[in-house]
């Protein structure tokens, strides 16, 4: 029965595989479509179901929120909430693939936490308002929470197809289409300056994507649906995510330390502070969120990759066609003042609703709990 339910899967993991083999351009324009239609679901899904809801179950959500006695379970869900953030940072990869990236990176990458953190709240909302109070417990437990909670109000028939519409098509497919892209450029990243085989240091002629990092990315991605545990997925995926970051926090540190003069045509503020900060959190987060199972995956990947640090990559220079790319980048053009005043209009738009949008988020549980 597993492998009738996991063929779909590993189909639409190749077809994702294909399109961020076909290079940026697809992929990019693949994405929009999907996140389009997620919103375009989800607005005519919320019109569809707000009839029903029932706030009383939101007040007692707020109401009961706190850090319960099993520190060990409040920190493996502060875990899983973080991997709604985790990814976020992909957008990093698409450097050398975006026009004026040391204009645009870092201005996405400060929209893009309040676009998740509202999309986030308004699900929340809605599935809190949709659950009678008395069946809000059954939620921690259930596969499908959205589709139970529709049950559970008596709502079924056409919102509950554009629910699974919605989630199927718009959220699950653009989650799956960057899962694949990112990690694949930080592998050929990894790869052009010899931290890993130079084999996947290559770029397609024809598509110039990372066509051989995509495809290693595509067959891990077959290896852990097989696997048939997406919370022990999770768990893995959110402890390395966790780890990288650290390292990267770390990076930041080192370079501005080291290197103090490097051109940086953006500088993050309050950076030094933000870095040591996260440092900490991730860390306790680390060893607070313990799983016994999750634990040993983890564990393995990480002797893996230290060894093969310390064998292959250790004392191994990094190849001077890597630095002179380096170089490169760091030297890209800036735009023009026409185009650096549009740049600044379509940043000013997206942030100024962003922010709007987080805020109605966050105001929708302070409103309904203070009327209720």
């Amino acid at each position: 029965m597993f492998w009738w339910r996991a063929i779909p899967a590993i189909c639409l993991f190749i077809l994702f595989t294909y399109i961020s083999y076909r290079g940026i351009e697809m992929n990019g324009k693949t994405q929009n479509f999907f996140m389009f239609f997620f919103w375009a679901c989800s607005l005519v899904w919320f019109a569809t179901v707000i009839a029903k809801a029932d706030f009383s179950s939101v007040t007692e959500m707020v109401a009961g929120v706190g850090i319960p006695p099993e520190i060990n379970a409040f920190a493996q869900a502060v875990l899983l909430v973080l991997w709604c953030f985790f990814g976020y940072e992909t957008i990093v990869g698409m450097g050398s693939e975006v026009k004026f990236p040391q204009l645009t990176l870092p201005r996405a990458l400060l929209i893009s936490p309040f676009c998740v953190l509202a999309v986030n709240l308004l699900f929340q909302w809605f599935l809190c308002a949709l659950t009678p109070a008395e069946d809000l417990p059954a939620l921690a437990e259930s596969a499908a929470p959205y589709a139970d909670a529709m049950q559970y109000a008596g709502i079924v028939g056409l919102p509950l197809v554009i629910l699974c519409l919605g989630i199927t098509l718009g959220g699950d497919f653009s989650t799956m289409n960057p899962c694949i892209a990112g990690p694949a450029r930080y592998i050929y990243i990894m790869a052009e300056d010899g931290n890993f085989p130079k084999y996947f240091g290559k770029v397609h002629p024809k598509y110039n994507s990372p066509h051989r990092a995509v495809v290693l990315c595509g067959v891990l991605g077959i290896f852990f649906i097989l696997s048939g545990s997406i919370k022990i997925v999770a768990l893995m995926c959110s402890y390395n995510q966790i780890q990288s970051y650290i390292i990267g926090f770390w990076s930041f540190l080192a370079l501005r330390k080291k290197e103090p003069d490097l051109k940086r045509p953006w500088r993050c503020p309050a950076g030094t502070f933000g870095a040591w900060f996260s440092i900490v959190c991730f860390a306790l987060l680390l060893i607070l969120a313990y799983d016994p199972v999750a634990i040993w995956y983890n564990i393995i990947w990480d002797v893996i990759a230290i060894l093969y640090y310390i064998i292959f990559v250790r004392k191994r220079p990094i190849p001077q066609e890597a630095i002179d790319a380096e170089a490169l980048a760091l030297a890209t053009a800036d735009p023009t003042p026409e185009e650096k005043a549009k740049l600044d209009r379509q940043y000013k738009r997206w942030r100024i609703g962003s922010y709007c949008f987080a805020t109605a988020a966050v105001l929708l549980f302070v409103i309904t709990w203070v009327v209720n």
